[in-house]
């Protein structure tokens, strides 16, 4: 079987960014092959984008499980490639497909916003035949891990670009949280971090059930008509309905986060990918990345669409700031749409460059 693109999803985010790139390649007649992992978020966002997927391997948790479950994961990946003939692979920094395309000879171009992530960026970036990233992280970030600058592509636009350009809202999200009707004067969504990523290793957990805990008391003492949604990660949800009961709306499912957020008076994310799609959305937004300020974080605040800290009290007093300015609320709506509307479209300079590399 010849296939013309593999694609490896391992990630929610991974699956909005790569469906258009999919589903033009399809639409084209090219041959596209998409693998992923057991991961509850990831297999649940290919299946709210209809995207039919290869489940390969798992995703580990602790360092040992993720060294033997990547391992493991390289070996049946290299069984799969060896009966068919593959032209080109893709994926977001994922060191199995870099390290079997490699093995097979079959080029790999990686994408990544992330130089912070400094494990998967060892492992896959000096395997990789290109790479494509945002401008604004200068390329000096990247070459650190072993690619030269004259394969590293940018594009002048932040990731979510790629699934915010021709987005089609969902006019029934709030209902399928559970909001039939909005009486409450504001939706605030709150985003937990990534805790298992490599990144975040030794980081003090718990921080997005204090924000919670802290931004329920708070709305209550200062009479703020609040509906709060937490959006956690892997199975915690279980854990923050029995800590956090009733007083918030906790998801215990992927949706269609870029509907409810366009639903939403404020976004508090511990994560990166949510955080620039909500500023770009135009929603006010806080930080609480859990490391050092990224270089996706330090441009958007910047450009003033979000602010930060990892203080969970400051971090809600922020947020009720926010959520009372009602002038600088319609001026980050402005801003952030505007930059959404003048960034390129990530998805055709990779497929400009990916062209030659298909065709050959």
């Amino acid at each position: 079987m010849v296939i013309d693109l593999w694609v490896d999803v391992l990630t929610p985010k991974q699956a909005l960014f790569f469906y258009r790139l999919i589903k033009d390649y399809e639409g084209e007649g090219l041959k596209v092959w998409i693998t992923t992992r057991h991961y509850r978020e990831a297999l649940q966002q290919l299946k709210l984008k209809n995207l039919r997927a290869t489940v390969i391997g798992k995703h580990g948790e602790t360092l040992e499980e993720k060294l033997v479950s990547s391992i493991e994961r390289t070996l049946i990946l290299t069984r799969f490639l060896k009966k068919m003939r593959v032209k080109s692979a893709i994926s977001f920094s994922s060191p199995e497909a870099a390290r079997a395309a490699f093995g097979l000879g079959i080029p790999h171009a990686c994408v990544s916003d992330s130089p912070h992530a400094t494990a998967v960026s060892k492992l896959t970036l000096p395997l990789s035949s290109l790479l494509f990233t945002p401008k604004m992280i200068p390329k000096e970030e990247f070459t650190y891990f072993g690619i030269a600058p004259e394969d590293i592509v940018q594009y002048d636009a932040l990731d979510p670009v790629a699934w915010l350009k021709d987005f089609n809202p969902d006019p029934a999200i709030l209902s399928q949280v559970g909001i039939k009707e909005q009486k409450e004067d504001f939706i605030v969504v709150i985003r937990a971090e990534e805790s298992r990523a490599a990144y975040l290793s030794n980081i003090e957990e718990g921080l997005t059930l204090k924000i919670v805990s802290e931004l329920i008391k708070t709305c209550s003492k200062r009479l703020l008509k609040c509906q709060i949604i937490v959006m956690p990660r892997y199975e915690d949800y279980k854990m923050f309905k029995e800590k956090i009961g009733k007083k918030a709306i906790i998801l215990s499912r992927n949706i269609d986060a870029a509907s409810l957020l366009l639903k939403t008076d404020l976004f508090i994310g511990g994560g990166g990918t949510m955080n620039a799609e909500a500023a770009l959305l135009g929603v006010p937004t806080i930080s609480y990345f859990p490391r050092e300020t990224t270089t996706v974080e330090k441009y958007l605040i910047e450009e003033g669409l979000i602010a930060r800290s990892k203080d969970p009290q400051k971090v809600v007093e922020k947020s009720v700031e926010a959520l009372l300015n009602q002038e600088e609320c319609k001026r980050k709506q402005r801003k952030g749409k505007e930059l959404l509307k003048r960034m390129e479209d990530p998805i055709k300079v990779i497929k400009d460059h990916l062209k030659p590399i298909i065709e050959k």
